[in-house]
């Protein structure tokens, strides 16, 4: 699918939801970075994570998820919101993606661009390995159509970092659905803008060195790569809509995701493409209006 070939660099908007050792590599550094010189977006953290907090509904909670997300929030190293981003995408295979993202890592392996693993452990819980220094679990502990929040805990040890490091994350991903008119030919398609916020949590974070090693590089590529990691999205919509059996045999090939998970892809990839061409023949029907 030489298509999606150009969206498909591995981004740091995947390493930050597929682990909290990847978190390490990408988070720290702009602590550091920040305290010299601190830009007008970053000014606006410290109320964007008391919003953040408080988008979190607490009484719908477990109270182990309650537990997991206390533990972090009280002591949380870094705290980053990304930019919003906007784009085309069917609802459905939206939620689909974020709740299993298993199904964006076997794509990227079929295509050669990765050699990230990731192993479903329960209804809501992944296990991922990099390939090389990461290894994480990541669990879904709240999930609506708006609002998704994750639980990661992990590790990394690597050539940045030779020492085992360890940490925690809460993923916070907020979503809205709209439709937007596109021309020619006058038609809606239906939209996503989502942004996404993230509690990261270091164990032994008083580590200098360790921060002014790691920070730097996150700052200035995190939101660059949730734009790139969301249009890597958009494009598979582009797909469903235009070529659906193709979509549909990709499905089929992903062997490491679980059947009934893949089964239910491809149906949505099928309805999502009826959906779309009766909302344009809809559109096409309605006799023209003339202000006057």
């Amino acid at each position: 699918m030489p298509s999606l070939r150009c969206y498909l660099r591995i981004s740091i908007c995947s390493k930050l939801i597929f682990g909290v050792g990847v978190f390490v590599a990408g988070y720290l550094l702009s602590t550091s970075t920040l305290r010299g010189q601190v830009t007008p977006d970053e000014q606006q953290q410290p109320a964007a994570q008391e919003q953040a907090k408080h988008s979190i509904p607490w009484d719908k909670l477990t109270d182990t998820a309650k537990t997991k997300l206390r533990s972090v929030i009280s002591d949380t190293t870094v705290f980053h919101r990304l930019k919003t981003q906007q784009f085309e995408c069917d609802p459905s295979v939206y939620i689909h993606l974020v709740r299993h993202p298993e199904i964006l890592t076997n794509i990227w392996e079929l295509m050669g661009v990765t050699q990230l693993r990731i192993e479903r452990t329960a209804p809501f819980s992944i296990r991922i390995h990099d390939g090389q220094y990461t290894k994480s679990t990541l669990e879904l502990v709240y999930g609506t159509p708006n609002l998704h929040i994750f639980h990661c805990e992990g590790t990394y040890k690597g050539m940045v970092i030779p020492t085992v490091s360890t940490g925690r994350a809460i993923i916070i991903i907020r979503s809205k659905y709209d439709h937007a008119e596109v021309m020619p030919p006058a038609t809606k398609v239906p939209t996503v803008k989502h942004q996404m916020d993230i509690f990261l949590q270091i164990d032994n974070a008083a580590n200098q060195l360790l921060v002014k090693t790691l920070s730097y590089f996150f700052m200035k590529t995190a939101d660059a790569n949730f734009a790139e990691t969301t249009q890597f999205i958009g494009q598979i919509d582009k797909i469903v809509h235009n070529n659906p059996a193709g979509m549909t045999r990709l499905a089929d090939r992903l062997i490491r995701v679980q059947p009934a998970i893949r089964q239910q892809f491809g149906v949505l990839v099928r309805n999502a493409n009826t959906n779309r061409v009766r909302l344009a023949s809809t559109i096409q029907d309605q006799p023209s209006t003339t202000r006057k």
